[in-house]
Order: C-alpha cells, then structure tokens, then sequence
C-alpha cells in the first residue's frame, strides 16, 4: 500500500513538470533570447573598459574557449529555428571574439 501511494505521489510530481515544460516550450527562442541578451549586456561594458584602459584582463584560453562555444550553441540554435536567440547568441560571441582579439593586441 505505501508503495502505490509514493508511486502516485511520484506521478504527480512527473505530471507537474511536464505540464511546466508544455507551458515554456512555445517560449523556447524568447527565453533563450532573454538569457542570451543578458550576457551580452553584461560583456559590452567589459570589451568597452578593455579598450578604453588598452588592457585585457580576462584569459585568452576563456574568451576563445567561450567564443567557440558560443558558435556551437549558436548553431544549435540555428538548427532549431530559435532566429532571435540566433541574433543574440551571435551577438555574445561576436564579444568573445572582441575580448580574444584585445587580448591579443593588448598584452604586454
């Protein structure tokens, strides 16, 4: 009896979450593009101190690791039909890129 009672218990549970997925999935690309935007937000003021001071303090290895990643991620999206979080991922990428670039041109 305990056992079909946590089995319930469980399926209750399951159907919680996929009824939570059924209601994000249609968002998916809006979602995506929000999470994606945030990042690129949080990287202009970084590539913008890199060039104002001409110093890079993040690693080459992180920014070219990141960027690579990020066309990866991109292409997922691609393949997804995710058009805005295409935009916004090649955005992020396009800044990895930048900082790589800085890194580069401003070590000493």
């Amino acid at each position: 009896m305990v056992k079909y009672k946590q089995r319930n218990k469980n399926k209750n549970k399951e159907t919680v979450w996929l009824l939570m997925l059924d209601f994000i999935q249609p968002f998916s690309d809006q979602l995506l593009m929000i999470c994606s935007l945030v990042f690129t937000i949080s990287l202009v003021p970084q590539v913008l101190f890199n060039y104002k001071n001409k110093i890079c303090e993040i690693t080459y290895k992180t920014s070219v690791s990141t960027a690579i990643f990020m066309a990866i991620i991109t292409l997922v999206y691609i393949s997804n039909g995710f058009w805005l979080s295409t935009l916004t991922g090649t955005t992020t990428m396009i800044l990895w890129s930048i900082m790589a670039i800085q890194k580069h041109k401003y070590r000493k």
